[in-house]
C-alpha cells in the first residue's frame, strides 16, 4: 500500500517512470475537480504530489525506525 504513494509520486516527477502521466495529467485532474486558473491547478498539484511522496517515504522510514 505504501509503495503505491512513492510510485504515484514518483511518476509525476520522472518523465516515463512506469507510466506516461506526469504533472500536466495530475495538474488536469486538479483543475476538473477544483476549477481554478491554470498556474493556481499546477502549484496545487505539484503540492499535492510532494505530500504523496513524502507520505510514502515518511511511513517506510518510519516502520523501520519505530519497529520492535
Amino acid at each position: 500500500m505504501v509503495l503505491i504513494f512513492i510510485w504515484g509520486g514518483l511518476e509525476k516527477y520522472i518523465p516515463g517512470f512506469l507510466d506516461e502521466s506526469g504533472l500536466e495529467v495530475a495538474s488536469g485532474f486538479v483543475s476538473q475537480v477544483f476549477e481554478l486558473e491554470e498556474t493556481l491547478t499546477t502549484v496545487m498539484a505539484v503540492v499535492l504530489d510532494i505530500v504523496e511522496l513524502a507520505a510514502g517515504l515518511l511511513v517506510v522510514f518510519g516502520k523501520k525506525i519505530f519497529e520492535a
